[in-house]
C-alpha cells in the first residue's frame, strides 16, 4: 500500500487574509536574507500584508533564483487574485517553470489552467498530460484529476479501468474527492461490480475526510423512491452537508421531511 502522502514544509502555499476588522500591527521584518531563494521566499512572506509591493519584488527575486514555492505561490496569488492583481498570463508563466523545476504541482496547476483555458490555450490533451506528470510522482490532487480526465474521455479516449486505477491510488493516499470517486464508481457498477453498500461506505469516508458532497449524494440515495427509500437517514445526510457549506441541501432536509410526514 503507498504510503499518505505527506506535503513538504511549503507545500500548501495557503494565501490568508487577515480579518479587516482586527488590529494589524506591521511585525518587525528583518533585511531581505542574500543568495538563499528560500529564506528569501519566507521573508517575503512576511511582508504580505504591510508591504505588498516590496514583498512582490522579493518573491520574484526568490522565483527567479529558483525557489518552486515561490513560483507557486505567485502562479496561485496572479490565478486567483488573492493579494496580487490578477494575471491569467503570468500564473501560467509561472506554474510552467515550477513544472519545469520539477515540482508536481506546477504541473497540477498548469494543467488546471489548460482544462480551463486560463493563461494559456484551453487543451484538455494538454490538460491530461499534466495531471498525469504529477500523478506519477502521487500528487493527490492531480490522481484525481488524472482519474477523471481518463475515466470521462478528456484528452484521451475514455479508460474507464484507467481512471479507477488512479482514484484507487488517490483513496489509498486518503484523498477525499478520489474516495468519492470510487464511490460513484460502485454505486453504478461502473468498471467494478455494482455494490450499494460498498458505495456508501466510500461516500461516508469521503465526508469523514472533509468532502462535503458525498454527505449530499448519501442523502440524494436514501431520499429516492425505492427499496432503499429512508427519509430519516437522507434529512440527516442533508443536513451533514449543509453543515460542510452546501446551502442548497438545508432545502433538500426540509422537502424529504415533508415526503416522509405525507406518509
Amino acid at each position: 500500500m503507498p504510503k499518505k502522502y505527506v506535503p513538504r514544509p511549503e507545500a500548501a502555499v495557503t494565501l490568508v487574509v487577515p480579518d479587516d476588522d482586527a488590529p494589524q500591527k506591521a511585525p518587525e521584518t528583518p533585511e531581505a536574507p542574500i543568495g538563499d531563494a528560500g529564506a528569501l521566499y519566507r521573508h517575503a512572506r512576511a511582508l504580505l500584508f504591510t508591504d505588498t509591493d516590496r514583498a512582490e519584488r522579493e518573491l520574484l527575486a526568490s522565483a527567479e533564483a529558483g525557489c518552486a514555492d515561490a513560483m507557486l505561490w505567485l502562479g496561485q496569488s496572479y490565478y486567483s487574485g488573492m493579494i496580487l492583481q490578477k494575471d491569467p498570463a503570468a500564473a501560467a508563466l509561472w506554474f510552467k517553470k515550477a513544472a519545469e523545476a520539477g515540482d508536481e504541482r506546477g504541473d497540477y496547476w498548469l494543467g488546471r489552467c489548460h482544462l480551463r483555458g486560463v493563461g494559456v490555450k484551453r487543451s484538455e490533451y494538454q490538460a491530461r498530460l499534466r495531471f498525469e506528470r504529477a500523478a506519477a510522482k502521487d500528487f493527490p490532487p492531480a490522481l484525481f484529476w488524472a482519474g477523471w480526465c481518463a475515466f470521462f474521455g478528456r484528452g484521451q479516449k475514455a479508460d474507464p479501468p484507467k481512471g479507477f486505477a488512479f482514484f484507487r491510488k488517490g483513496a489509498f493516499l486518503g484523498y477525499a474527492p478520489c474516495v468519492y470517486a470510487l464511490g460513484y464508481c460502485f454505486e453504478g457498477g461502473r468498471t467494478v461490480p455494482k455494490s450499494f453498500s460498498t458505495a456508501v461506505n466510500l461516500y461516508r469516508r469521503a465526508g469523514k475526510l472533509g468532502f462535503p458532497l458525498a454527505w449530499e449524494k448519501l442523502g440524494d440515495l436514501y431520499a429516492r423512491e425505492g427499496a432503499r427509500f429512508d427519509p430519516e437517514r437522507a434529512k440527516k445526510y442533508y443536513l451533514l452537508a449543509y453543515r460542510a457549506g452546501i446551502t442548497r441541501d438545508k432545502a433538500k432536509a426540509a422537502k424529504v421531511g415533508e415526503t416522509k410526514d405525507k406518509r
